[in-house]
């Protein structure tokens, strides 16, 4: 899985682009508890807030490891925000 850098912190996120397998494997390690699925396009995920926030294709999908929860950030936020780690 792609890993990413926000100065100063390194985080791992997930492009969603449907609900894949990967997806589904990849929300298993942070509790996906936190994270409901329905059939192609769409997730929802449940933030630091307590509330459930669809997530669109192309957006990135950043765990709460703290909390066991998620939150989306838009692809031109993300890409502002973080760069790839190698």
């Amino acid at each position: 899985m792609p890993r990413f850098r926000r100065i100063p912190t390194e985080i791992e996120a997930f492009q969603f682009q449907g609900c894949t397998g990967e997806l589904v494997e990849w929300a298993h390690k942070y509790g996906d508890q936190g994270m409901v699925f329905f059939p192609f396009p769409r997730v929802d995920v449940l933030t630091e807030q307590g509330q459930w926030v669809s997530v669109r294709v192309g957006e990135w999908i950043i765990p709460d490891q703290s909390h066991g929860r998620f939150y989306p950030v838009a692809d031109e936020v993300f890409q502002k925000l973080y760069q790839p780690v190698d």
